[in-house]
């Protein structure tokens, strides 16, 4: 389930094939990964309350009580302000009676500028799972593929994710 009219394409991983995916941002905040193409040419934005608001009612009207698990679309909703993301997670609480799980992307500076307690609320609000990438331990092949983190940044932001009890 999607309603956004943008022209870019989305990305969502496999598993999140029957998500309602809700775009939050437009395109990657980082964007400068060597090895990464899917939001080149794409100016990162992030979406309106209004927008975003738009997006849950139509999900709520056409799949109320079908929508199970939400995707957080585009490339990593965690650059957004923590009260902004625990203000959409309690909308898709109240909107969705049986939501089992929200999802997104997530790039290791988004989740270091986190605190840990910050990464339990929204874990608690629903956010239980988050696609990291962590390509690689090794701080000559980070610096290579342009990541924006070295090793010990990478396996902090890792740390802190598990530590919320998000998976």
């Amino acid at each position: 389930m999607f309603f956004d009219s943008y022209d870019t394409p989305v990305f969502r991983p496999p598993s999140e094939a029957r998500s309602f995916i809700l775009r939050v941002t437009r395109g990657c905040a980082h964007n400068k990964c060597t090895y990464c193409n899917m939001y080149r040419g794409v100016p990162f934005q992030i979406l309106k309350d209004e927008e975003i608001s738009r997006q849950i009612a139509l999900a709520a009207h056409y799949g109320k009580n079908k929508v199970r698990r939400v995707f957080l679309a585009d490339g990593d909703a965690l650059v957004l302000p923590t009260a902004k993301l625990l203000k959409i997670l309690q909308v898709l609480r109240e909107q969705f009676p049986h939501l089992q799980r929200v999802a997104s992307y997530a790039a290791p500076k988004d989740i270091l500028r986190k605190s840990e307690e910050e990464l339990r609320q929204l874990k608690e609000a629903g956010l239980k799972l988050l696609y990291y990438g962590m390509e690689t331990g090794d701080d000559a092949t980070l610096k290579a593929v342009n990541k924006g983190v070295d090793a010990e940044q990478a396996i902090e932001a890792g740390r802190r994710v598990t530590a919320s009890g998000m998976k």
